[in-house]
């Protein structure tokens, strides 16, 4: 099977406005959630948030602005010219795509005109889309949306395309801003949480939400300029439909060890596994019992939603950054409030912390999405 390379990514997100603000904050001074208002039909409360903007709503324009930014951060990162897009389809993934953009409408509105405004300005996933067309012409853009997994799954369906033959180049954009919609949704299933601790403590009680964009370039020919070949040998994705939020820990154990049969690897392949982890105790557990059962070795894990939040359609790609980020950073950061938590972690059945710096090798990514859509990518890092 023909390798996938990442030739180059860029990223905004809590943690800062590109790669290198991002790192020197992860490892040095990594920033915090902040409080924001929550109102529903009931209360009045305030909830914690990872936000990276600078306005608590983006417009359209302004979501497309910061989108086209990044894809062009990213074509500078790959020495690629802004001219080739043409012939470079984007993978545009996300869970809420323009939703703040109508929020904005729809709260100018009085009650009695929203029924007109909703008739005139559907939602549709094609609106970001169609404005990324205007600025490049013949672009091919392929709107990916299956809830947590939308970039994780972006990922694996261009670098099928690429393996097939198909095309020689992709670029994958997960992007994820806030709306009340989605928060308010959490908040209603009792999904979130002002309990600011990393996941697999007993004192986790739930997520923080978070939004960024992250935009990573695949090719078929290895990265330039750098001794360091991130290659994206391919993944397995499924959709466990046994449950209506969560899944199955033995179907996620299956997609694990699917995933390494397709590469002819064993669990001594994998250095460390990039969980999911999103501190809601329910879904570590099913991610925890999942790994218990795909592995007899006790894993190191690494999580990255203590800097990020949950950034829901966006996490796949932005976490997968992260980790690439932290690996040629030589160093290894401390997780926020880890050490001064009072309880010790309850799920982790004998895994382990990784290696201090993050070593080269196959990486085991995990993505447990909402409705039961499940993802594993497996990444390969050579110095």
């Amino acid at each position: 099977m023909d390798n996938v390379y990442i030739n180059g990514f860029s990223a905004v997100c809590a943690q800062g406005d590109n790669c290198h603000e991002i790192i020197s904050n992860i490892l040095f001074h990594p920033r915090k959630p902040k409080l924001i208002p929550l109102n529903t039909a009931s209360e009045s409360l305030s909830v914690n948030y990872f936000p990276a903007f600078d306005k608590k709503r983006l417009s359209l324009t302004e979501i497309v602005d910061h989108i086209v930014f990044q894809i062009l951060q990213t074509l500078q990162a790959c020495q690629w010219q802004e001219s080739e897009l043409e012939q470079i389809p984007i993978f545009l993934a996300s869970t809420s795509f323009a939703m703040s953009s109508h929020e904005i409408t729809f709260f100018n509105k009085e009650l009695l005109e929203l029924t007109e405004a909703c008739y005139h300005q559907p939602f549709s996933l094609n609106e970001i889309a169609e404005q990324l067309k205007l600025k490049w012409k013949n672009l091919d853009v392929i709107n990916v949306a299956t809830s947590c997994t939308s970039s994780s799954n972006a990922l694996l369906y261009a670098k099928n395309y690429i393996s097939q033959g198909i095309i020689e180049r992709a670029i994958i954009v997960g992007f994820e801003s806030f709306n009340s919609i989605t928060l308010e949704g959490f908040n209603a299933l009792g999904l979130l949480t002002n309990n600011y601790q990393p996941p697999f403590l007993s004192v986790s009680q739930g997520l923080i939400l978070g939004e960024g964009i992250g935009c990573i370039a695949l090719s078929n020919q290895p990265r330039l300029a750098n001794n360091n070949q991130f290659i994206l040998k391919g993944g397995k994705t499924i959709c466990d439909t046994s449950n209506i939020t969560t899944t199955d820990p033995k179907n996620v154990s299956a997609l694990i060890k699917d995933t390494l049969t397709q590469f002819d690897m064993t669990e001594t392949d994998i250095v460390a596994i990039k969980t999911h982890a999103t501190g809601s105790p329910m879904n570590d557990k099913v991610e925890i019992d999942s790994l218990t059962n795909a592995f007899t070795e006790r894993k190191p894990l690494i999580f990255f939603k203590p800097y990020l939040g949950h950034t829901l359609g966006a996490s796949g790609v932005l976490e997968m950054i992260i980790l690439l980020l932290i690996f040629e950073s030589k160093q290894t950061p401390s997780y926020p409030n880890y050490h001064m938590a009072q309880s010790e972690p309850i799920y982790t059945n004998g895994f382990t912390d990784i290696s201090k710096p993050y070593p080269q090798g196959y990486y085991l990514l995990n993505c447990i999405g909402f409705g039961g859509n499940n993802a594993v990518l497996l990444l390969e890092i050579t110095e």
